[in-house]
């Protein structure tokens, strides 16, 4: 296994429903995991795990930009703990870290067969999973990885082979990060989007890789957790969260009759540009 490596699960609201570690476990991961929940979870006294941390969600409410107005803070999301977690790591002396949320109920492998067809087998040996995104985050200095979503491989063998899919520069739900490059999280809603652009518009690279598929449960299958971020807002109001924070590169789009997060890869992140284009002075 990595050394100074942990897994941390936010938690909110739900003592009962931490699928994540469940899933870990089930793919084989037998290194330390954290469950990390705020002070003002309504449910953090029926939380019975050895490992479980707490933090002050009001500093983070303080200090963090989350693009709401200051005073309508938006407790249930996500965000203070992401941000919270890259502090606990820091104070564990962690060289890299995974962070995820607790509703992820599957991880398969997706592998491209002799016949050319997309496959998946159950991942068993998570420790080692881990040991070769942080090796190849080393190599590269990458400030973090993420696994593939579902949607991630509708079109089959192509989702793997296309050079898109190797290329896609944000990370979402699942966040294999390196302590060494530091990161701002931001925004209470779309904050895993976001941030990857932000923090990928300064250079920091963030990746999703296809090789790993994570599952999670439906948002309709969640009372507590963001549930009611989602319930109290529009699909084009989240979208549109995403424009104020990267205007230079954010719309909204619409898909099979919703809006969603839009981004022009070409203006999203910086280029390393020839030097023959470089202008000499006189």
């Amino acid at each position: 296994m990595i050394d100074n490596f942990a897994v941390f699960i936010t938690s909110h609201n739900s003592p009962n429903e931490c699928k994540s570690l469940d899933s870990l476990r089930l793919a084989g991961y037998k290194g330390k995991v954290y469950i990390v929940i705020d002070d003002l979870d309504p449910a953090k006294d029926k939380y019975h795990y050895d490992d479980l941390l707490v933090f002050d969600k009001e500093k983070y409410a303080r200090s963090l930009d989350t693009g709401l107005p200051s005073k309508s803070p938006q407790y249930s999301a996500v965000l203070y703990a992401r941000a919270a977690v890259e502090d606990f790591a820091k104070q564990m002396h962690l060289n890299y870290f995974c962070v995820l949320d607790d509703d992820i109920v599957g991880f398969r492998f997706r592998y491209i067969d002799k016949m050319c067809k997309l496959r998946a087998s159950q991942v068993s040996d998570m420790e080692s999973v881990f040991s070769a995104y942080t090796e190849y985050m080393q190599d590269c200095s990458i400030a973090c990885l993420s696994f593939a979503n579902d949607g991630s491989f509708i079109a089959g063998a192509d989702a793997v082979l296309s050079g898109t899919m190797l290329e896609r520069r944000t990370c979402h739900t699942i966040f294999i990060r390196k302590v060494s490059i530091p990161i701002d999280w931001s925004f209470a809603i779309n904050e895993d989007y976001i941030t990857s652009i932000r923090e990928g518009n300064s250079g920091k690279l963030f990746f999703t890789l296809p090789f790993v598929q994570r599952t999670i449960t439906g948002m309709n299958d969640r009372a507590n957790g963001m549930h009611d971020v989602y319930a109290t807002t529009s699909d084009f109001q989240r979208s549109f969260y995403s424009v104020i924070a990267c205007p230079w590169t954010c719309t909204p789009k619409m898909y099979k009759g919703k809006y969603v997060n839009g981004m022009c890869k070409d203006t999203a992140f910086p280029k390393i540009v020839s030097s023959r284009y470089r202008k000499i002075a006189n």
